[in-house]
């Protein structure tokens, strides 16, 4: 486990190191777009899915992009060290965090009118793409699409009339839909 306290934010992130670290290096650039192509307005309530250690959802809230913020991530000690850094960074009345499978033990009271996610990204696992870790199918595998279908078939229930979706993938993964 690692602490991290970037210079570029005022919050101090923990995070695993079997927990993917792309988030840390795409917030700054998520945050951009969001600000530039999203809303004029700030966002109520923010959801980051497949959040890993809540970086993006983080910088949302910390720029004012959003006034609350929801992590979700079925990878317990990703939402272990969400929860140690809301406390650590006194957000407990500005953050929620759900260890759940997808969007399954969510409360369907839960209402987002931002919704932001940088999840698993390939939908089939092929040799020459680059070594992989033990753990690396669950970082950046959704094989057969499942996770992505779940999620939109579920999603809608969550989503406040007037909002908005942001989905970040890298190309290779898109090439292989």
């Amino acid at each position: 486990m690692q602490i991290l306290k970037d210079t570029n934010s005022k919050y101090t992130i923990l995070y695993y190191e079997n927990v993917d670290i792309d988030g840390l290096k795409a917030r700054n650039d998520i945050a951009n777009l969001i600000k530039q192509v999203g809303k004029k307005q700030i966002y109520s309530r923010a959801h980051e899915w497949c959040c890993g250690h809540g970086a993006i959802g983080l910088k949302l809230l910390e720029t004012g992009i959003c006034k609350h913020l929801v992590l979700t991530d079925k990878f317990e000690p990703a939402i272990q060290g969400c929860d140690f850094t809301i406390t650590l960074n006194d957000l407990k009345n500005k953050v929620t965090t759900y260890n759940t499978d997808n969007l399954g033990s969510i409360p369907n009271t839960e209402q987002w009118d931002l919704f932001v996610a940088n999840p698993p990204w390939r939908s089939e696992i092929t040799p020459d793409m680059f070594p992989r870790s033990s753990d690396e199918e669950r970082k950046k595998y959704d094989l057969g699409w499942n996770i992505h279908n779940h999620m939109w078939g579920n999603i809608a229930k969550y989503l406040t009339q007037d909002a908005e979706t942001f989905l970040f993938e890298d190309k290779i993964g898109r090439a292989h839909v």
